[in-house]
């Protein structure tokens, strides 16, 4: 999927775009049929060479600049969305509670529904629900403001990226992307590396420490696009050999950070200044030069990732025993054989079931 810029007029893909360009309601696609859709837009040349009248739903909807409506529209469209994340695990508790605040929002769809009958339906049903509310005001404001979106290499040439100084400087700006999923900073800054290595991957990822998550394999990554100050092209923060193992580490030139690139240096403006792609890199420094930090790049990484690992492991092991010293004391046969059978999974899945007899015999 690509969108357009109103300013070269180009069909870009979404890293061309800061994320608020192509996620605010605004900024997004319309729906088709939708009134933001089938509207007249600069697209379209006329025929006399006259402007045709702007076209302004979200006005002529509310027919009023009113900031309170226009709060209680986004807040009614807030709560549609999170709301509607719940997973099937995690059951509500005060369902009055939940329905008294999708009322005092405005929802459409739960307007008039009694407490008896909220609390009849199921989780699915009530998704099917939040889902027709947002889609109702998604009809109504997505796309009214699309003919002023903008890409990041507009934005520059603008001079519209100078009020960012948390991130990058005015020679090597740096923009916040999407955020994804990953495994591990190994898998962050260097996709794919298994597959080209003689090791290969587990077919399951190491758990992953996150407050209040549990059981979770992956973490979000924030992705970065920085500009190159060389060939003008707009690239990932890795190609720039920028990042470090943390998934909450940010290329701020903040004065007050103590955030450090992965070699232990310290990114500030002249840091920033000094960035250029690894293609740039390669025709300024040579090939040699640039797979030689590349190395010692993902050398930190495997480092980083054999330390995760090795502490992620001891901490394991760590609680079967005390699993099994409580069971010492309590000597019930049922908890018993729910640390064996934890056990057993556990060493099938790293491959060692032939061990759990010597295991069990050594801490008895």
């Amino acid at each position: 999927m690509r969108w357009a810029c109103s300013i070269c007029l180009q069909m870009l893909p979404h890293t061309a775009f800061d994320n608020h360009y192509i996620l605010r309601l605004q900024y997004r696609k319309p729906l088709p049929g939708s009134p933001a859709a089938s509207s007249y837009t600069s697209w379209e040349p006329t025929r006399d060479g006259k402007l045709r009248k702007p076209y302004h739903p979200h006005k002529q909807q509310f027919n009023s600049k009113d900031e309170d409506e226009d709060q209680k529209i986004r807040h009614r469209y807030n709560l549609a969305s999170r709301c509607n994340t719940l997973r099937s695990n995690h059951p509500v508790r005060d369902r009055g509670a939940r329905l008294a605040s999708f009322e005092d929002s405005g929802m459409i769809t739960f307007q008039g529904l009694s407490l008896d009958e909220y609390c009849s339906i199921t989780q699915e049903e009530e998704q099917v629900l939040l889902d027709h509310e947002a889609r109702l005001i998604e009809r109504e404001r997505c796309g009214f403001k699309r003919h002023l979106r903008k890409c990041n290499e507009c934005r520059f040439r603008r001079d519209e990226l100078s009020s960012i100084v948390q991130r990058g400087t005015d020679k090597v700006p740096i923009l916040r992307s999407r955020r994804l999923p990953f495994a591990s900073a190994l898998d962050r800054y260097f996709p794919d590396v298994s597959a080209i290595m003689k090791s290969v991957s587990p077919t399951a990822n190491a758990p992953v420490q996150c407050v209040y998550r549990n059981n979770v394999f992956d973490s979000l990554w924030t992705m970065y696009m920085v500009r190159c100050p060389g060939c003008s092209r707009w690239q990932e923060s890795r190609a720039f050999r920028l990042g470090a193992a943390f998934n909450h580490w940010t290329p701020t030139t903040d004065s007050s950070s103590e955030f450090q690139n992965w070699d232990e240096t310290k990114i500030t403006g002249s840091f920033i200044d000094g960035l250029s792609c690894n293609h740039f890199f390669a025709k300024g420094q040579g090939r040699e030069k640039l797979r030689e930090v590349l190395v010692q790049w993902l050398d930190r990484c495997l480092d980083n990732e054999r330390q995760r690992l090795g502490y992620l492991l001891l901490s394991g092991w760590e609680t079967l025993l005390g699993r099994h010293r409580r069971l010492e004391q309590v000597s019930g046969i049922f908890e018993a054989n729910i640390f064996y059978l934890t056990l057993s999974l556990l060493l099938r899945k790293s491959g060692n079931i032939k061990t759990i007899s010597g295991f069990t015999s050594a801490i008895s």
